[in-house]
């Protein structure tokens, strides 16, 4: 059976491709993860938007969940407190330094990606 290939646009910003056959009805359906680039100047804010509201996804930074079901929980080791903050589904990085260079992965509660944020700082090095 034929079957006809849509990219789909972007659901709650999610990047989806849907494989329809022609009688309509769903063959497959399958969802990739979005990769966001950020490239922020040292010094400079980091924005992005959590896509599902924050009470259903966590967030882990450098391989450290940062928060979970809405709530902040960031170990101070990573040097974000005061500096980081979710306001309903923006998150904000503020005074970016080049050791804040690196992923942010939101996920869903049973673990898997939603999205990856990448963190470049321009400017200074990356151990300040």
């Amino acid at each position: 059976m034929s079957s006809l290939l849509w990219s789909c646009f972007p659901f709650s910003l999610l990047f989806s491709l849907l494989c329809l056959s022609f009688n309509h009805s769903l063959s497959s359906f399958c969802v990739s993860e979005l990769q966001i680039f950020n490239t922020v100047p040292y010094g400079g804010t980091l924005k992005f938007k959590l896509i599902l509201n924050s009470s259903q996804v966590r967030l882990v930074y450098k391989s450290r969940v940062i928060m979970d079901k809405g709530e902040l929980v960031i170990p101070e080791d990573l040097g974000l407190q005061d500096r980081f903050s979710v306001d309903g589904l923006l998150c904000v990085l503020e005074s970016v330094k080049g050791s804040d260079t690196g992923v942010f992965q939101i996920t869903d509660l049973d673990g898997f990606t939603i999205a990856n944020v990448y963190l470049a700082v321009e400017g200074r090095n990356r151990t300040e």
